[in-house]
């Protein structure tokens, strides 16, 4: 239970912490190197300026979260819970967001790379500018509600990763 804990410029490196519940916990400036976080309940934690390197999220509660300025590169987030998460200025690469629902979220200036989207669903996201998404794959997303002109950006890439595998469809 790391419940409200302060663990600013800590350093995790291949630890377990799976099913912890640490909501509202502050951990600005740390590292997690290769740590599970699969089924953590991190509501209202701020992991701002934090680095997160090959970290597992599956099934993680995010809602309210603050990843600003975070490190997420290599992380997966499969089946988690991402609800009014802040996800500005981030830099996201080789990613796996597999059966993630993305609601009024903010995305303002991430960097997205190498990044996989399956069956994401986007509903209300705001903040949809500044972002870069290179070579990210968007399989079967769906979306409702306003989002920023993702819809868009997401049809236009496949456009261009179709024409490269010989019309194979994938919105």
């Amino acid at each position: 239970l790391l419940r409200a804990a302060e663990l600013t410029d800590a350093v995790f490196e291949e630890v377990c912490l799976e099913n912890c519940i640490a909501n509202d916990m502050l951990s600005s400036y740390s590292l997690f190197r290769k740590c599970s976080l699969r089924n953590a309940f991190l509501q209202g934690s701020n992991f701002n300026y934090t680095v997160f390197e090959q970290c597992d999220f599956s099934y993680a509660d995010l809602t309210d979260v603050n990843f600003a300025k975070a490190n997420l590169e290599g992380a997966k987030f499969n089946g988690a819970i991402i609800n009014n998460t802040k996800f500005d200025g981030v830099i996201l690469k080789d990613n796996d967001f597999t059966n993630v629902e993305f609601r009024r979220c903010n995305f303002h200036e991430s960097n997205f790379r190498n990044t996989c989207f399956i069956n994401a669903y986007f509903e209300d996201n705001y903040s949809i500018k500044g972002e870069i998404f290179e070579n990210c794959h968007f399989i079967n997303p769906k979306f409702k509600g306003n989002n920023g002109g993702l819809e868009i950006l997401v049809k236009a890439s496949n456009k261009k990763l179709k024409k490269r595998l010989g019309g194979q469809n994938f919105v």
